[in-house]
Formats: C-alpha cells, structure tokens, sequence
C-alpha cells in the first residue's frame, strides 16, 4: 500500500514541509529549523525510531514504519551507557521496572580461556534489545503512536514541496 503523508522521518532526519515553512530536526546536527509539526513518519523502529516517536507524540500525529513485528531479537550488545539513565529518566523512558542490572567492567575471553577485564568509566546497564524494544513499543501504543509492522518504506521522495513515503508489507 502506499503511504502519502507531508511529513518524512528518516534514519538520520525527522522533517515536515508545508507551503509555507519548512521544519527539520537532524540527529546528526547538519540543520535544525523548528516550528510546529503535527504529523510525522519514523521509518525504522530501532531504539531512535521509538525514542523519537515517544518523543513527537506529546506535540504530532507520529506513525513507524517498521519493516518486522514487535516483539523481535536483535543483534546487540544489549549494554547501555549511564550516559542516557538522566535523560531516560526525564522523558519516563527508563525500563526500572526490569530492574536492569548495572555494568560496569568489560571481559572479553578467547576460545582458549585466556580473558582481559578492563573497568568502564561512565558503567552502565543491561537490558536485552528483545525486551527494550518491546518497553518502548508499548509506550509508544499508549501515547497514540500509530504502527505499521511488517511493513518496509521502499521509497521516500521529495516532490512538489512534501515529502512522499511509499511503502508495503513484507
């Protein structure tokens, strides 16, 4: 099916276009120009995609496009820095009710036993990306965060002053 809206969210940038004003939030500092946006398209559904659509869906009508179906594993090392505990905390994005358990050196061992252990700084927590994902998904539902699983955005254009998403099922 295709999926038409005047407002793109991509890997690297979240964007909204209308005739008359032009919005961009870019994660990658490139440009940032902001007014009010209301209605935005996340194409991946990753730990950015999900932040984000929590994020937008206080001010926008916010819909992930993400190509399979929560929950899902992924490959990770399902360790994150202390660095995002204040700011998760401060959005009501923290998964404590998972009562992750704190990380705070690193082993690494080859296949013949021999092992190095290094201290990380900052430390931090584990959760798997199964069950993180999966927190932040029905946090995203309860804010009215709007879905499309299984679904691959196969096309993202620029034309006639909007954004087009196009996009199908798996």
């Amino acid at each position: 099916h295709e999926v038409e809206k005047r407002v793109q969210a991509g890997k690297y940038y979240l964007g909204y276009n209308t005739r008359s004003s032009f919005n961009v939030i870019s994660n990658r500092n490139q440009y940032i120009f902001l007014q009010v946006m209301n209605r935005v398209i996340i194409v991946g559904g990753g730990l950015s995609g999900l932040i984000a659509a929590n994020l937008l869906a206080r001010e926008a009508e916010v819909t992930v496009i993400e190509k399979k179906k929560y929950p899902f594993h992924r490959v990770c090392g399902e360790y994150i820095s202390n660095e995002t505990v204040p700011f998760l905390k401060s959005v009501g994005l923290f998964p404590a009710e998972f009562n992750p358990p704190s990380i705070n050196r690193f082993q690494l061992t080859s296949v013949n036993g021999k092992s190095a252990q290094l201290p990380l700084d900052l430390g931090g927590f584990g959760i798997s990306r199964y069950t993180f994902d999966d927190f932040l998904y029905k946090r995203s539902l309860d804010k009215g965060v709007q879905f499309l699983l299984n679904t691959e955005a196969d096309q993202i254009s620029f034309d006639e002053n909007h954004f087009k998403v196009r996009a199908g099922e798996r």
